[in-house]
């Protein structure tokens, strides 16, 4: 089960005993005072975003802390975890989900080695968590599950040795989802809308997820070092990204060459072929995956007819 503290208590424990733990948990009470508790509607959103097309991106909308600020407040312990000198954050470093009712984001883990605070503004979330120390199988240099585990139970998915976690984050709520944890979302109510700050930590709990990642980044750096390869990391790897090494975690090479400097060029390579097993996987089930993104734009419009 998935721990749930009162915000009070987060402010004298979570940085120690879950953020660099990489365990998750769930913190209540944490907006309190909040403009965007009535004002973030999606028709709210869809006015400040829609003249943006800088801010969207994928399924979501990116922005800072000086966008919209006056509706939200940055509590000082997430603040100082966001300051932190061994944590990277890209530019944009927060995002706002609108999503419809009974949308749902397969499961996944965030790229770029990313921990997620997850606030829960409008509406309700279904989550499903599974343990990174579970032996979970991906597509091809992929941070994507294989579609098919969607759609297992808890017990299904504990008969083929993965450990799941699910639960309910509801409007007030927020969920710190360390780097590594997949996890698969379905939104509830009319209106449904979340606030996220990310980064990368370069350390992280070891796992056989961020093993994995690591060996991949460690042969795409081996890769990269061959021209005519980058754009084929950035189309196939970074999924249409440009420079998809260069500007990992915000750092880019630097945080790559940190975080595989252990792992060697046969490591590498064994990798490779383990990767290159799964891609008849990843033909069978691409457009059941892509049937599942839809974009911010899109989804507000819908819903707000």
């Amino acid at each position: 089960m998935i721990p749930r503290i009162s915000f009070g208590e987060a402010q004298e424990c979570f940085q120690r005993d879950y953020f660099d733990l990489d365990l998750p948990v769930i913190i209540t009470d944490f907006t309190q005072g909040w403009a965007a508790n009535s004002k973030w509607t999606m028709g709210y959103l869809l006015e400040k975003f829609h003249d943006k097309p800088q801010l969207v991106e994928k399924t979501w909308f990116v922005m800072d802390n000086t966008f919209l600020c006056e509706d939200y407040t940055t509590p000082p312990f997430i603040q100082n975890i966001q300051d932190r000198r061994d944590i990277s954050r890209p530019k944009h470093d927060m995002r706002v989900w609108a999503n419809a009712n009974q949308h749902t984001t397969p499961f996944h883990y965030d790229g770029h080695q990313q921990y997620v605070f997850n606030v829960q503004v409008r509406g309700k979330k279904s989550w499903t968590l599974l343990d990174p120390q579970s032996y979970i199988q991906y597509y091809t240099c992929s941070n994507f599950p294989l579609e098919r585990y969607n759609h297992l139970s808890p017990d299904q998915l504990a008969a083929e040795d993965i450990t799941a976690y699910t639960f309910d984050l509801h409007a007030g709520e927020m969920l710190f989802i360390p780097a590594f944890w997949a996890h698969k979302v379905c939104a509830s109510g009319e209106e449904n809308v979340n606030l996220n700050w990310i980064g990368s930590k370069v350390h992280t709990s070891a796992n056989p997820q961020q093993a994995r990642e690591h060996e991949i980044l460690k042969m795409l750096l081996i890769l990269h070092k061959f021209k005519p390869f980058r754009p084929l990391i950035d189309r196939y790897v970074g999924i249409e990204s440009d420079g998809y090494l260069e500007s990992y975690a915000g750092l880019g090479l630097d945080f790559v060459k940190q975080v595989t400097q252990k792992i060697s060029h046969r490591t590498a390579l064994i990798r490779l072929f383990q990767e290159i097993r799964t891609l008849s996987q990843v033909r069978r089930d691409y457009p059941k995956l892509k049937a599942y993104e839809k974009a911010p734009l899109q989804q507000i419009q819908q819903a707000v007819g």
